[in-house]
């Protein structure tokens, strides 16, 4: 059998690696990461922001809120029920309970520069991590 040299060792490594991402075993990856959940993944302040919830983390995705009438997103990717909290500068705003899979849409007003408090009010949710913020461009 021929023995591979260094650059067919590179390229074996590299797709096994490929390979098991796509199984869900990673190189080098935390194995118990949340799944994915909706989110915006861009920073261009926007009116229109996806948020996941899952077990214990709410998801922004880095996004930016545009200032004035903002619509949330809220999608439930865990396996719990969940509701989002949102606490600003211009009032408070909740979703109802979310059911897992669940989805529901809220309408909020955030002022220029705050930064907007999230939090799940499942008790024992937010002590588990279940909050964080959501900036709001100048």
């Amino acid at each position: 059998m021929r023995r591979l040299g260094r650059p067919g060792r590179l390229v074996v490594a590299v797709l096994v690696c490929v390979l098991a991402g796509w199984t869900g075993s990673g190189c080098g990856a935390a194995q118990d990461e949340a799944p994915a959940a909706p989110s915006q993944q861009s920073s261009t302040p926007s009116s229109d922001i996806r948020i996941g919830l899952t077990e214990w983390s709410i998801h922004t995705g880095g996004a930016i809120a545009r200032p004035g009438e903002v619509e949330l997103v809220v999608t439930n990717a865990g396996g719990t029920v969940h509701d989002l909290v949102v606490e600003g500068e211009q009032g408070t705003w909740r979703t109802p309970m979310i059911e897992p899979g669940g989805r529901e849409t809220l309408v909020i007003e955030a002022a220029a520069g705050e930064q907007l408090v999230l939090d799940c009010s499942v008790p024992g949710h937010h002590e588990n991590g279940m909050h964080g913020t959501l900036d709001v461009a100048e």
